[in-house]
């Protein structure tokens, strides 16, 4: 339930704030450090992420549909209960990120470290780690995956 969208923005660091119950449909985010800002029941559509940093932030409640992260800092990140669809990481840093619970559809990981990420009880589908820098490791039978490529 978001109580409005913006639409075809790009945002930078000087024009971004905390964000709450929002829709973003095509933005572009550009070098911006999220570490003071809030981002509570936020979705994003064919948005695209450069160079950012959105180390620590928790994505409970959010959706991600055909989204772009590109060489962006996204260490310890909580990707919890979180539906992930058409979604690219290409050479992000995911060091330390949460994956519990989420529901994955296209999903790719490009040039990415996910040394010491936590994936546990999550549902794959159509997953690619294309020249994963460092491997993660977790127990496939805590998860279900179907069309899981490395």
């Amino acid at each position: 339930n978001y109580e409005y969208s913006i639409d075809n923005k790009e945002f930078d660091q000087n024009n971004i704030e905390d964000f709450s119950n929002i829709t973003f449909n095509s933005c572009i985010f550009n070098k911006i450090d999220f570490n003071d800002i809030k981002l509570l029941n936020v979705e994003f559509v064919d948005c695209i992420f450069n160079n950012c940093d959105l180390s620590n932030k928790s994505f409970e409640n959010a959706g991600i549909h055909r989204v772009i992260f590109n060489n962006s800092k996204l260490i310890g990140v909580s990707f919890s209960e979180v539906n992930l669809k058409n979604v690219m990481f290409n050479n992000c840093n995911l060091r330390y990120s949460n994956f519990y619970d989420v529901n994955v559809d296209n999903l790719l990981f490009s040039e990415c470290t996910l040394e010491e990420s936590y994936i546990t009880e999550c549902h794959f589908k159509n997953i690619d780690f294309d020249k994963l820098i460092k491997m993660l490791s977790f127990l496939p039978r805590y998860n279900r995956l179907d069309n899981f490529f490395l």
